[in-house]
């Protein structure tokens, strides 16, 4: 099955979910709305593109990325796009914007992901903001934010931080730090602020606790230094 290149167009309720594709398209600066298009692979591309209520996935991969350097490859290619209320599977999006929308197995770079049901998989984003939370695997975020469900997880890392309704896990490292009702693991902050806390491994930096229960130590202006 094959689909044309589209530039400028406007694609209304169009399903095309063909077992293999001839050809795969590159969508321009166009406007996709109620869309499912299915078995897409990296030849695809939606370039300054805008897609409503739409569903994208990419063919089946032989397993899960392991990590977010092979995340982009085998997928469908965002750039500079707008996606709002749409379903992403197994995707790389580059400089673009998410809102209420699903994400799963995929990689989000220097884009920023908003409003409810956000999951994200072999994660990145940049400039962040996730709002109902779930990031994952190889994690990072950047200029951070997250929000209310929360939960970064595998290899963390986030940097300007604020996390709210927390979880962070194992490989941690916020760096500007501030998170909620917490949990961490691993640990490392900086600037810190935590709220009901519980931490693990721990090393804060300029710290303020408040429900504390941290673990092996090392904090500084908050004292205790060491462990």
């Amino acid at each position: 099955s094959s689909i044309p290149n589209a530039k400028y167009s406007t694609i209304t309720n169009h399903t095309v979910t063909p077992p293999g594709w001839s050809s795969h398209p590159r969508i321009d600066r166009s406007t996709l709305t109620n869309c499912t298009l299915a078995g897409l692979s990296e030849k695809t591309v939606f370039d300054r593109s805008r897609l409503t209520d739409t569903t994208v996935t990419s063919a089946a991969s032989a397993g899960p990325p392991s990590s977010v350097s092979i995340a982009r490859n085998g997928k469908s290619h965002f750039d500079r796009s707008v996606l709002e209320r749409a379903h992403v599977t197994d995707s790389y999006l580059n400089r673009s914007t998410i809102k209420d929308s699903t994400m799963n197995l995929a990689h989000a770079d220097r884009s920023t992901v908003s409003g409810t049901q956000c999951v994200i998989s072999s994660s990145r984003l940049d400039r962040s903001t996730v709002s109902d939370s779930f990031i994952s695997g190889d994690s990072v975020a950047e200029r951070s934010d997250v929000k209310e469900g929360s939960e970064v997880s595998g290899k963390s890392n986030l940097s300007r931080s604020r996390v709210t309704a927390s979880r962070v896990r194992d490989a941690t490292r916020l760096d500007r730090s501030t998170l909620k009702n917490c949990s961490v693991e691993n640990s490392r902050a900086e600037r810190s602020t935590l709220e009901d806390c519980e931490v693990v491994n721990c090393k804060l930096e300029r710290t303020k606790f408040t429900g504390m229960r941290l673990a092996n130590g090392r904090w500084e202006r908050g004292n205790l230094v060491g462990r």
